[in-house]
């Protein structure tokens, strides 16, 4: 394997994130309890981070901020990321700060062992918009999986699973959250986004998509280069609950696969910026970012929970993804990916 990973883990550690290492036959997973946060996938026969990471994370002395990996959020993003809701209008680049008990948050380690590590940390955030408050305690687990079965020889797979649980405390009647995973890409690839007819509805938050999403009536795909602002989300009632990004290198290709919940009628609360102060209620449950802005170009693959409303069961929300990482042939995973994500895999 490559030190890059080492180099990483080190860095990391020098800086007290308390990184874990769960190791696999076929590679290993990188997850720190500060902002509870998978930081790196490394599959044994690849040179790199299957996912995106600041390279500047492998100096412990560079400063760098909290970028990469796969974190979690808490949605809806116009009510808690920016001091107000016109500051969001104004200037949504200038204006936008996570909320400190979320990214980083206050993360502490409730389990550990070789094959899983848990997270809690308690969250209260404030809803600018309505001024309504939620207190609300924070579960992550990662572990891993069985990789999937039947697969030809010259491929790779290494598989984990994701458990976000959010239970309320307290809160003003009404307030609302939801856990958002959020799986930040390296750029060059092409996120699949299969769904179980021609999608409905496409929801757009930034720049037009032009050339970089095509529609179709299996799914949408969307390109992640790091040239353009663009974001897309799909329904609960168009989703199939599947996603994956598809990256070639010459003869040879990495694919992330990834199984989340959809359940149509509950209550997803994600909306754009340009949606009216007193909405409660989104649509989305898988959303695809391209980023643009600054040195670091990546992209990002999101989905959302339903949300807890105070005042509504229930209580609790939790939501469990599973993920394959694979590497081979172009040509193998372009079919694994299909027979997977019900729709044909290619290079945008």
């Amino acid at each position: 394997m490559n030190n890059w990973f080492d180099r990483l883990h080190n860095a990391l550690e020098a800086r007290g994130w308390n990184p874990v290492i769960l190791t696999t036959p076929t590679g290993r997973l990188l997850i720190t309890e500060y902002n509870a946060r998978l930081f790196a996938l490394e599959l044994n026969n690849t040179g790199s981070n299957l996912l995106y990471h600041d390279p500047a994370h492998e100096d412990p002395d560079s400063g760098a901020g909290l970028l990469g990996g796969d974190r979690l959020w808490i949605a809806p993003e116009v009510a808690y990321y920016w001091p107000t809701l016109e500051h969001a209008r104004e200037d949504a680049n200038k204006y936008a700060a996570p909320p400190p008990s979320v990214d980083p948050g206050s993360y502490t380690t409730t389990d550990v062992s070789a094959t899983h590590t848990a997270y809690t940390a308690r969250v209260t955030l404030t809803d600018s918009r309505v001024d309504k408050s939620i207190d609300f305690t924070v579960n992550r687990l990662f572990r891993t999986a069985e990789t999937l079965t039947g697969l030809p020889p010259e491929v790779t797979c290494m598989s984990f699973a994701l458990e976000n649980r959010i239970t309320l405390n307290a809160g003003d009647p009404g307030a609302i959250a939801g856990a958002w995973s959020i799986c930040q890409l390296p750029a060059g690839g092409t996120l699949h986004c299969p769904t179980i007819h021609r999608p409905n509805h496409v929801t757009s938050y930034y720049e037009p998509f032009r050339d970089r999403v095509e529609i179709t009536d299996r799914g949408v795909r969307f390109r992640i280069d790091g040239k353009a602002k663009t974001k897309l989300g799909l329904t609960a009632t168009d989703s199939n609950g599947r996603m994956g990004y598809y990256r070639e290198n010459g003869a040879a290709a990495t694919l992330l696969l990834r199984a989340f919940p959809v359940l149509p009628g509950e209550p997803y609360v994600d909306v754009p910026i340009d949606a009216d102060k007193n909405a409660r209620r989104g649509t989305d449950v898988f959303q695809a970012y391209n980023h643009s802005e600054g040195p670091d170009t990546f992209g990002e693959m999101e989905y959302h929970d339903p949300a807890l409303v105070v005042g509504q069961q229930p209580e609790t929300r939790s939501g469990t993804s599973i993920t394959h990482a694979l590497s081979g042939p172009s040509e193998s995973l372009r079919e694994i990916g299909r027979d997977f994500l019900g729709m044909p895999v290619q290079r945008m």
